[in-house]
């Protein structure tokens, strides 16, 4: 099992409404939090809960996660980038769904 944890350094934050191409569909974001580290990425969409939710993902061989959020819990997630506090991303291959970004402590394990 491939996983990884990375410290952001920095954050992009975009909240322009879009679309990406994800899973062989278009999919509409109402924006995204891009978590940058020292050679990895994680990707936070915010898309319409309406909608069929894509499933989280980890692509080790890009250095890339990414987990999409109902747009709701948007300035939950964009308010990461203004704390002075460490944030960690964790990535998982095989159970993406718990790809996670934490405050002050890394997630060291598998939850699983």
């Amino acid at each position: 099992m491939s996983n990884k944890t990375f410290l952001v350094s920095s954050f992009k934050v975009d909240t322009e409404e879009s679309e990406i191409f994800w899973e062989g569909r278009r999919l509409a974001t109402y924006g995204h939090l891009l978590c940058l580290g020292d050679e990895d990425r994680f990707i936070v969409y915010f898309i319409d809960r309406k909608k069929r939710i894509p499933l989280p993902v980890y692509i080790p061989e890009y250095n890339l996660g990414a987990i999409f959020i109902d747009v709701d819990q948007m300035d939950a997630y964009l308010s990461l980038s203004r704390i002075d506090e460490p944030i960690y991303i964790y990535m998982n291959e095989k159970y993406p769904e718990q790809n996670a970004i934490t405050v002050n402590e890394p997630i060291r394990e598998a939850i699983c």
